[in-house]
């Protein structure tokens, strides 16, 4: 369940695509003490198991499920590829979790963990990478990757009062025949500059639009085939002085259908079943401290 859980809101780690000569998106060496940030993650999930038919099957134990994550994370440039894209270590500090109200992991269990976000000096997304350590029980730190979204928000060069449409893709891929692939078509709208606690002003965007995606997995003797589709919606604050993440909030609602199987020894698929995820994620994060 958990895998299924990871496939489907990684999908949301994405970003709309700026151009290079923006300011504000390279990393200077005054910041390469990196950012940091406080977050809350709530996901509501509802889950239903078909058979080979179709028909309901009953799963003792399997019921719906709210998830909730809170704490801190550090976000810190750490090298360039040759194609000019950037790499940035996202990594956790402490982060409290708890599911349906009650206290579940410990809050040092996600600390220390980290992941890999490669962009564009744009901040589109190219890969994330490092995610197998932090996926599944008894971590579920895989749920807490929709937040790149807030973190590398490339918005789209338009004047206040404005918006535009922009389709992203966000390939999730860490081996050939595994991963995911999803498009967004978000329109993203300026809205007018706000004041920020530290006395300055911040540059607010608000977005919206469909996601939709496929993917696959699988292992010796089983395969499993992902459809994935909601909408989404969130809205952006960046300084206006650095341009860096001030804070961000997201909303994704959507379905995950996975299609589980097995591998015939000809190499074909055959179906054995269906598991249906209903999804109702929430999350914000807040730039900690002063300006960079």
């Amino acid at each position: 369940m958990h895998l299924v859980r990871f496939l489907v809101l990684v999908v949301l780690g994405s970003g709309c695509a700026r151009p290079a000569s923006s300011p504000g998106l390279d990393p200077p060496a005054s910041r390469s003490s990196g950012l940091r940030y406080a977050f809350d993650v709530r996901d509501e999930i509802r889950t239903e198991v078909l058979g080979p038919d179709g028909t309901p099957v009953e799963v003792p134990g399997l019921a719906a499920e709210v998830l909730a994550w809170e704490g801190d994370l550090h976000l810190e440039y750490r090298r360039a590829f040759p194609d000019d894209s950037l790499g940035w270590l996202v990594q956790f500090g402490s982060v409290q979790a708890t599911v349906d109200g009650l206290h579940g992991e410990s809050s040092g269990d996600l600390g220390g963990l980290s992941m890999e976000l490669r962009s564009f000096r744009s901040r589109e997304i190219l890969a994330v990478d490092l995610l197998d350590h932090l996926s599944g029980a008894p971590r579920h730190g895989d749920l807490l990757v929709p937040l790149l979204l807030a973190l590398s928000p490339a918005v789209p060069e338009i004047p206040v009062g404005a918006s535009a449409p922009r389709r992203v893709h966000l390939p999730i891929l860490p081996e050939v025949g595994r991963g995911v692939r999803t498009a967004w078509d978000l329109t993203w709208s300026r809205l007018e500059d706000a004041p920020i606690a530290d006395g300055g002003r911040c540059i607010v965007f608000h977005w919206n639009g469909p996601v939709e995606g496929e993917g696959g997995d699988g292992g010796p003797g089983w395969a499993a085939r992902y459809r994935i589709s909601g909408t989404a919606t969130g809205d952006t604050c960046l300084g206006t002085q650095d341009y860096q993440v001030v804070s961000g909030s997201i909303q994704w609602t959507g379905t995950v259908i996975a299609a589980l199987g097995a591998r015939t020894s000809d190499g074909s698929y055959a179906k054995r079943g269906t598991l249906r995820q209903h999804h109702d994620w929430q999350g914000r994060l807040t730039r900690m401290g002063g300006r960079p």
